[in-house]
């Protein structure tokens, strides 16, 4: 599973003078930057505890208060988010870390993006009192221990299936997979384990997952069910175009799985030669066999001149969606 520095310093109870938490991964920077915090301040100690937030924080300031020592105390905390210090000019607080921070001050930095160009990053960088923790996006195994973990922790089980499926719908998002998975705590109840049917049910999932659930209320000419999720879609600020993009994805998948099923290929053939997790082989299969091949190719012609018609203008990008989902509901 995942680990970084932050986690050693809390075990050991050895803390670096400033963190900067950088990073496309917005769950575990907020993680530990609530880790820290608590670690660090008492609950309800006001007075050695400051929080900045956006691009206006005074550098002077805040290299005044580091300075200040703690008052009944071991450490004087500061905490700053998305202030641009290591993206933008800040030179004298780049001189600051160079001299030294006071041994009985923490910053906490939890910042969007960095410039590791930036005269504050290298000055990080090249002290022993701080420490910079990059997260990202954490890989499919990672992710699938934390849940792990966390199914553990509730007296839980998920099959590989189920995780696949849950894994689809909420793709590497930490965020949206721990709001999905409280869902399905509560939902599931006192009951041990949750099944592909349970996530399929709670999960909203991403645009790919309902748009496949649109493909299938096509496939049962169901026209009202279509509209509803596409207005869900739409609904959840989804681009017309990203949407029509998503269907021509799909079917393309639908086919290349319903003509390599013709030539006799095994599931963990498609799956390799698609992309498709195995799992998702099998529904695809089941989906592609509601279509003939000639309607396939002849919505995905359909779908490539009404994306061309839709970019330069000549039809509204949301009607084209419609149009196309009506003329194969029909």
């Amino acid at each position: 599973m995942y680990t970084n520095p932050i986690e050693s310093d809390l075990n050991r109870g050895t803390y670096h003078h400033l963190y900067l938490l950088y990073g496309d991964e917005p769950y575990l920077k907020r993680t530990y930057k609530h880790k820290l915090v608590r670690k660090l301040v008492r609950p309800d100690d006001q007075m050695n505890f400051s929080h900045y937030q956006g691009k206006d924080v005074d550098e002077k300031a805040i290299m005044d208060q580091a300075d200040t020592l703690p008052f009944f105390a071991d450490f004087r905390v500061i905490l700053i988010e998305d202030s641009n210090f290591f993206k933008n000019k800040h030179d004298a607080f780049a001189d600051y870390i160079k001299k030294g921070i006071p041994e009985t001050t923490i910053f906490i930095f939890v910042e969007s993006a960095v410039d590791k160009r930036n005269s504050c990053f290298k000055a990080i960088v090249k002290s022993e009192d701080c420490q910079p923790v990059l997260f990202e996006t954490l890989k499919e195994r990672d992710l699938m221990t934390w849940i792990g973990n966390r199914l553990k922790k509730a007296g839980k089980k998920m099959r590989r299936q189920a995780w696949e499926d849950f894994h689809t719908r909420t793709g590497e998002s930490m965020d949206q997979m721990d709001t999905e998975f409280e869902k399905l705590l509560s939902y599931v109840g006192d009951r041990p384990e949750i099944t592909v049917e349970d996530v399929d049910s709670i999960c909203a999932g991403q645009a790919e997952a309902k748009v496949f659930d649109m493909i299938s209320a096509i496939s049962e000419k169901n026209a009202d069910k279509v509209m509803s999720y596409y207005q869900g879609l739409l609904e959840s600020k989804e681009d017309p175009l990203g949407i029509l993009a998503l269907i021509e994805r799909q079917f393309r998948q639908l086919l290349l799985a319903k003509e390599m099923e013709a030539e006799h290929y095994d599931n963990a053939a498609i799956s390799k030669t698609s992309g498709m997790y195995p799992y998702y082989v099998s529904k695809n299969l089941n989906l592609a066999r509601r279509f003939q091949v000639r309607d396939i190719k002849s919505l995905l012609r359909d779908a490539a001149d009404l994306e061309e018609r839709a970019k330069t203008g000549r039809v509204n990008p949301r009607l084209a969606v419609e149009v196309l989902m009506m003329t194969y509901c029909r």
